[in-house]
């Protein structure tokens, strides 16, 4: 997968419980919780990110697992576990990342509407040519 994205291909696939060796080989991360984004963007911005948050991650601790940990809904602890979510969405909600992502996704679509009207005006199959839209991991 390393080789296809040095290629340029954008690569989006779901790990679950990575181990911390595969989790060192990921350059960017998308963090959900309780369907809401926590975070997406580099690992080590999301470590930073969480971390001015007060939640560090122990050294020699799983990223995956402390990830895990941090947005987690723990049972007995419901509420105090999703009142710590969500500060944690809301903060990134806020963030200079998000407004930055959101401004990549939003290029993104603009780009690819104005590539299917074109490619659909030039079409003389009826069908038009297929775009893909991708705006994670370059």
């Amino acid at each position: 997968m390393k080789k296809l994205a040095a290629k340029g291909k954008t690569i989006i696939c779901t790990i679950h419980q990575p181990s911390s060796q595969v989790f060192s080989m990921f350059d960017q991360v998308c963090l959900l919780a309780e369907g809401r984004m926590a975070f997406i963007g580099s690992t080590s911005n999301a470590m930073t990110f969480l971390a001015d948050m007060g939640h560090v991650c122990p050294e020699h601790f799983n990223p995956a697992d402390f990830y895990i940990r941090t947005l987690a809904v723990y049972p007995g602890k419901e509420e105090e576990s999703k009142k710590n979510i969500s500060a944690i969405c809301d903060a990134f909600a806020n963030s200079p990342q998000y407004e930055s992502m959101e401004e990549k996704v939003l290029d993104e679509i603009a780009r690819y509407e104005f590539l299917a009207s074109t490619s659909s005006k030039h079409s003389t199959s009826g069908s038009s040519d297929s775009v893909r839209l991708h705006f994670i991991g370059h």
